[in-house]
């Protein structure tokens, strides 16, 4: 090893073994130096260190008790690399090659061995090129252009079955989001003038459509669609009022967001209203609380509860 090789070592060493909590001195470097067979004086290292943070990788210096040291400041905190590791092991819509590939990637960010994340690969999708699509989705958002796409659901058998006989959807994407493990594109569509979301594993042969342009330019606000679709799923907006039971109020808020009107409270109930999409997936929902929540409005609301009710009670 040359002088001109000394920083690039002594980078891989510091990343590998030094962090806000853990330093190493002139000493310490020169005894690994040594297990190399190598030899330099603390005159080239502090050179070494100089060029590093001259370059924009930096070598910062401490006192822990009674040890002076350096140690590589890292981008992530350990706590914000296990968390990006947990979540990218929860997401549903990442194959397993893909989790992989990329918890590997957020290991080399860091000094420790931090705890070890379990993916669930029963969950996990077969996709394993969502990644690559959400690459070609960046780039149509970004420059307001179409992708085309076969759209696919798994049937009992567990084989793909074909939206619109394999026919490609053409549609401009506008935002990507998350919801329970699973990414999830928002498109727009100008043939019907309405925003729709497509889970991302769920999409095969993605395509950019560098000629496409979109003559509508509809106004598209994510935080505004995604408290009109519960749970991704979308349906006709309308205010729903409810009457519920105290206890339940963190749930209320932990699904709906603490933005909405609290009309009356007294010692056991609290009313509230809020605007939605009247969809199955918010009556299953609401089935789970029937002992804790009375659907005051819309009147359509109640009436498809008590059919659901009445063919329980025929059927069981």
């Amino acid at each position: 090893m040359d002088i001109i090789e000394l920083p690039l070592y002594l980078y891989s060493f510091l990343k590998k073994n030094t962090d806000e909590n853990h330093i190493a001195n002139i000493k310490d470097i020169q005894a690994s130096l040594e297990e190399d067979g190598e030899y330099f004086d603390r005159r080239s290292i502090y050179k070494a260190i100089r060029v590093l943070n001259e370059y924009g990788f930096p070598v910062l210096f401490k006192q822990i008790k009674r040890k002076k040291g350096y140690y590589l400041e890292k981008q992530f905190r350990d706590s914000e690399i296990f968390l990006l590791k947990q979540t990218i092991a929860e997401a549903f819509s990442l194959s397993l090659k893909e989790t992989r590939s990329m918890d590997k990637k957020l290991d080399s960010l860091t000094s420790l061995h931090l705890p070890k994340t379990i993916s669930n690969s029963s969950l996990k999708t077969d996709n394993t090129y969502v990644l690559e699509y959400i690459d070609i989705l960046l780039i149509a958002i970004q420059k307001q252009k179409a992708v085309s796409f076969r759209y696919y659901d798994i049937t009992v058998s567990k084989e793909k079955k074909y939206r619109k006989n394999k026919q490609k959807y053409y549609l401009f994407p506008y935002a990507i989001t998350s919801w329970q493990g699973r990414y999830y594109a928002i498109l727009y569509s100008p043939t019907y003038k309405t925003f729709t979301n497509y889970r991302i594993d769920k999409m095969e042969l993605v395509e950019l459509d560098e000629d496409s342009q979109n003559d509508d330019s509809p106004i598209f606000d994510l935080d505004t669609y995604m408290s009109h679709n519960f749970n991704m799923y979308s349906g006709k907006m309308q205010s729903v009022r409810l009457n519920c039971d105290l206890k339940i109020a963190n749930i209320l808020f932990d699904q709906f967001g603490k933005d909405i009107l609290i009309n009356k409270v007294n010692e056991e109930f609290f009313s509230v209203s809020l605007r939605t999409a009247i969809s199955p997936t918010l009556i299953s929902w609401l089935l789970q609380f029937y002992k804790e929540i009375t659907i005051l409005a819309p009147k359509e609301l109640i009436e498809e509860v008590r059919a659901i009710a009445k063919h329980i009670e025929e059927t069981y």
